[in-house]
C-alpha cells in the first residue's frame, strides 16, 4: 500500500509547526540583543570565575558569531573598514608595549596587555556579533537594537534618578551595588557627601554620557520620521528626552547636559517643522511641564558642581585645572613618547606614579587626544581621528532607499558618532568598553548593510553587463 497523503496524517509530529529558518533568525536576534545590552550594564559576577574575567558580552558575542555562522554560513564574516581600524589599533598597541619596555625601560606588569585586550577584543567581538545578526535579518536586528537601546537605557536613567532621591533610594542603591559596575563609586554617589548619582555605572560622567546615547536614539528615531511624526510619537520622544535630561542634570555632567539640550532642541525644531498644530501644542505643553518640574526639583537639590563654573570661571574651575595640569605633564614627556607612546599600563592607572616618570601623564587628562598621544604617541592621535572618520564615512555611505528602519539607523548612527566626536576634548569615551560598546553596536548593522548593498550593486552591474 502507498503511504497516506500528508493531509490525512494524524500523528503527533505532523501537528507540530516547526519554526522556519527566518523565524529562528528572528527569535535569536530578539533575545540576544537586549540580553547583550543588559549584561553590559549589569555584568554582576557572570564571568568572575573565568581567568582574567572577560566581559560577559565578549563570550556572548563569540557564541552569536559561531551560531550565525552555522545557520547562515561565511557571509556573516564579511570584512568591513572598521575591522582594519581594529587591526591597526591592536598592532599599534603591541608595538607600544615593546617600545615602553625596551626604549623607555618601563616596567610592564602581567596584566597590562591583558587588560587592554579585555577592552579591544570584546569591543571588536560585539561589532562582529551585531554585523552577523544584521546579515541574518537586517530589519529585525536594526529595529531590535534601537528599541532595546532606548528602552533599557531609559530604565537605567530612571534607576539613577531613584538613587538620588525619593522613597526607593535605598533599594535602587542596593540593586545598583549588587548587579552594576563600579560598586565603590555607586556607594559614593549614593552618600550624603556628593550629589551625583551613578546609576549602575562606574561614575557620574559615564552615567551622563550613556543617558545622552539613549537620548540620541530617541532623537534619531524621531528625526528619521520627519513630517510623518504623529502626536503620540512626539509625546513619547519628548517624555523620554525629559527623563534622560533630568537624569543628566542630577549627574551634573556638564558636557552631557549640553549635548542632551541640543538633542532636545533638534526634536522641538522637527516638531515645529511638521506644521501639525496638535503636535506642536502637545510638545509645547510637555516642554512647559518639564521645565516646571526641573525648576521645582532644583530648589531642593544641590547642584553646586554643575553651576560652579559660572562662579569660578573656566580658568579657575577645578575640573579644568586637573585636565590642564595633566596635559602639561604630557607635553613635558612629548619628546620621549611622540614616536609610539608610553603604553597604557596598570601602574599609571593605580595612581602610583612616584617611581615611574612616564606614568605621570596618564591620570586625569580626560581628553581623548591627550590620552591617545600618551598611549600611542602621534600614531595614536592619527588613529583616533581615523577611527571616527571611518565611522562617519561608513554611515554617510549608507543608502536609505526609502526604508524606514535604514533611515532610523542612519540618523541614530550619525548622532551617536557625533556625540563621541564632540566629547573628545573633555572625556575618553573611545577607550572604555562601557561607553565604546555603544559605538560598535550601532556600527555593526551599518557595516553589514553596506556590504549587502555593495553586493547588490555588483550583482546588478553583472546582470546589466550580461544583458548587454
Amino acid at each position: 500500500m502507498s503511504a497516506a497523503p500528508a493531509a490525512d496524517r494524524t500523528g503527533f509530529l505532523s501537528k507540530i509547526a516547526f519554526p522556519t529558518r527566518e523565524a529562528i533568525y528572528r527569535y535569536l536576534i530578539i533575545f540576544t540583543i537586549p540580553f547583550m545590552i543588559v549584561i553590559t550594564l549589569f555584568p554582576s559576577h557572570l564571568t568572575s570565575r573565568i581567568p582574567w574575567a572577560p566581559p560577559p558580552a565578549f563570550l556572548l558575542s563569540i557564541g552569536v558569531v559561531y551560531v550565525a555562522y552555522l545557520f547562515a554560513g561565511p557571509r556573516v564574516l564579511g570584512r568591513t573598514a572598521l575591522d582594519w581600524v581594529f587591526l591597526l589599533w591592536f598592532l599599534l598597541s603591541l608595538t607600544s608595549y615593546f617600545s615602553m619596555a625596551y626604549d623607555l625601560n618601563r616596567i610592564i606588569r602581567e596584566n597590562d596587555f591583558i587588560n587592554f585586550s579585555l577592552f579591544l577584543f570584546p569591543a571588536w567581538a560585539v561589532y562582529r556579533a551585531l554585523y552577523a545578526m544584521t546579515i541574518m535579518h537586517p530589519k529585525v536586528a536594526i529595529n531590535t537594537l534601537l528599541v532595546s537601546l532606548g528602552a533599557i537605557l531609559l530604565g537605567t536613567a530612571v534607576l539613577g534618578i531613584l538613587q538620588s532621591q525619593g522613597p526607593l533610594r535605598v533599594w535602587a542603591t542596593e540593586f545598583a551595588y549588587n548587579y552594576g559596575m563600579g560598586s565603590t563609586n555607586i556607594l559614593e554617589g549614593a552618600s550624603d557627601i556628593v550629589d551625583r548619582p551613578t546609576a549602575v555605572f562606574g561614575g557620574p560622567n559615564i552615567f551622563g554620557f550613556v543617558n545622552t546615547i539613549g537620548a540620541a536614539v530617541c532623537c534619531g528615531t524621531a528625526l528619521a520620521m520627519g513630517k510623518r511624526l504623529k502626536e503620540w510619537q512626539a509625546l513619547v520622544s519628548l517624555a523620554a528626552l525629559a527623563v534622560f535630561a533630568y537624569a543628566n542634570v542630577n549627574s551634573q555632567t556638564r558636557s552631557a547636559v549640553f549635548l542632551i539640550s541640543l538633542l532636545g532642541l533638534a526634536v522641538m525644531t522637527l516638531i515645529v517643522r511638521t506644521g501639525k498644530v496638535r503636535v506642536m501644542v502637545i510638545a509645547g505643553l510637555a516642554f512647559v511641564l518639564v521645565v516646571l518640574g526641573m525648576v521645582a526639583t532644583a530648589r531642593t537639590g544641590n547642584y553646586g558642581y554643575l553651576t560652579s563654573i559660572f562662579e569660578t570661571g573656566l580658568a579657575n574651575d577645578e575640573s579644568y585645572r586637573i585636565r590642564a595640569a595633566s596635559a602639561e605633564r604630557v607635553a613635558i614627556l612629548a619628546p620621549d613618547i611622540a614616536k609610539i607612546g608610553a603604553g597604557q599600563d596598570q601602574w599609571a592607572q593605580s595612581l602610583n606614579t612616584n617611581y615611574d616618570y612616564f606614568a605621570q601623564g596618564n591620570n586625569a587628562a580626560d581628553n581623548a587626544f591627550v590620552f591617545a598621544f600618551f598611549v600611542l604617541g602621534v600614531p595614536g592621535v592619527i588613529h583616533m581621528i581615523l577611527l571616527h572618520a571611518v565611522a562617519l564615512w561608513m554611515v554617510l555611505r549608507l543608502k536609505v532607499d526609502e526604508q524606514g528602519f535604514l533611515a532610523r539607523l542612519k540618523y541614530c548612527a550619525v548622532l551617536i558618532i557625533s556625540l563621541f566626536v564632540i566629547v573628545t576634548p573633555v572625556a575618553i569615551r573611545h577607550a572604555k568598553l562601557e561607553t565604546f560598546i555603544f559605538f560598535v553596536m550601532i556600527l555593526g548593522p551599518v557595516g553589514a548593510i553596506l556590504n549587502v548593498q555593495r553586493q547588490m550593486e555588483r550583482r546588478k552591474a553583472l546582470e546589466a553587463a550580461e544583458a548587454a
